[in-house]
This record gives structure tokens, sequence and C-alpha cells, in this order.
């Protein structure tokens, strides 16, 4: 069996790094053996331009900014969470019971809150900030000490927002991108070394082919984790 993963989930980063460990899984098997390599090789093949199209879209000079904006909004996220999570075991009743407030507004996000898209996590960021101006929460915030972190990750939020906007504009005035047409053709390309793997342990099952599929569901649960995305068995219907 082999895990489903839901590529189209994946931030382009995301999608090289995962295409990435896929080639690398493979160089530590024996392919040929498996009758896996024409299969393994077309996958390959398909991120040559796949790979280019990245390195030339990441060549705008607002893509490093939106990552480092991201990752600023991210952090306070994680930040608050830490913080109130300390103060959950707090000696003084009333702080617990500030934190007890502040993480029931955090857990009607989820967890997954940096792993999202960055439209989405625009948006709930957006809803959170708001939620946690409301009373009582804004009296738990201020007993808690996070009054800067909150106004920080409204900030974050607020610049990363503008950033992209910038970049969509920028975008609007060049030719389409083909990244999503690339990642599809990367996707239908899996499926089938997928399928390929599936019918070669139906047929010749080995302790050697298992190894293999149990280093390709590893990862696949790894990048799951990231977006969320739903476990099962790719033999029955590939997911893309």
């Amino acid at each position: 069996m082999i895990l489903s993963i839901l590529l189209r989930n994946l931030r382009n980063s995301s999608f090289i790094s995962y295409t990435d460990g896929i080639v690398s899984i493979g160089t530590r098997h024996d392919l040929l053996a498996f009758g896996l390599k024409p299969a393994n090789d077309a996958f390959e093949a398909t991120l040559v331009a796949l790979n280019a199209q990245y390195a030339l879209e990441r060549g705008s000079g607002l893509t490093d900014k939106i990552v480092a904006a991201d990752k600023r909004r991210d952090k306070t996220v994680a930040g608050i969470r830490q913080v109130v999570e300390g103060y959950a075991n707090h000696f003084d009743p009333t702080t617990v019971e500030a934190a007890v407030i502040v993480e029931r507004v955090f857990s009607k996000y989820g967890t997954g809150i940096p792993q999202m898209n960055y439209t989405d996590q625009s948006g709930v960021m957006k809803s959170l900030a708001e939620d946690l101006q409301t009373a009582p929460v804004s009296a738990a915030i201020t007993k808690l000490g996070l009054t800067a972190w909150v106004a920080e990750m409204k900030e974050a939020n607020t610049a990363f927002v503008a950033l992209y906007g910038d970049r969509t504009t920028e975008k609007s005035q060049k030719p389409t991108s083909k990244m999503l047409d690339l990642r599809l053709v990367t996707i239908q390309s899996w499926q089938k070394l997928v399928r390929s793997t599936l019918a070669v342990n139906e047929l010749s099952p080995s302790i050697a082919l298992n190894a293999y599929m149990a280093e390709l569901n590893a990862q696949i649960e790894q990048y799951n984790r990231q977006t969320g995305g739903r476990g099962g068995d790719e033999g029955d219907a590939p997911v893309v």
C-alpha cells in the first residue's frame, strides 16, 4: 500500500522539496531490479522544467520578502501559543483562567495555521486577531502580558497581505505562470510511478520493495501532517 497525498495543497517550495525527496528515496533502492526505473525516470524528467520554472518565479524581488514576511507572522502565532501554554501551568488560578480563555480562541482555528496557503492564512489570522481583541479575551490578553504580541501578529499579517498584493500586481503584468501546469504533469507522473509500484508489488512482492514503499509512505506522512492531508490507499484512486 502507498498512502495518498493531496499534492495540490502543498506550497511550491514544499512541492519541490517533496519531489526531491522522492528522487532521493529512489537512489537508495534498486529500481531497475524492481522494474520501476522507466516510471521513475519519467517522473524525474518532469522535474527539469518544474525546477526551472520555480527558480524563474523565485527570481522576483518580492518573493524572498514574502517568504520572510510569512515567517514573521508564523512566529507570532507560535510565540503566543507557547506563552499561553506556559501560563496554563501557572500557580495563580486567575492566570490559568486567562490562559484557558486565550487558548480556547486559538483552538477554534486549529494548530495548522502556519501550514495554510497564503490567502487562507491571511484571512484566518485577521479573524484571530479580531477575536483576541474582544471581551473577555482582551482582558485575558492584558492579564498575560500579550498585548504587544497580538499587536505584532496583526501588524505582521497586514504587512504580508500588502506584500502579497504587490506580487499579484507584478505577476498580472507578466505572462501567465506555467507552474500549475508543470505541477500537474509531475503529479500525473507520480501517480504512474505509484501505480507501477503497486502493480509490481502485487505480482512480485519482496522485502526490498516493501522497504522502498515504506520510505515513500514515511515521506508522505510527513507532508500530510503539513497540510492536514488524508491518508488512504492510493492504489484505489490516486489523489492529486
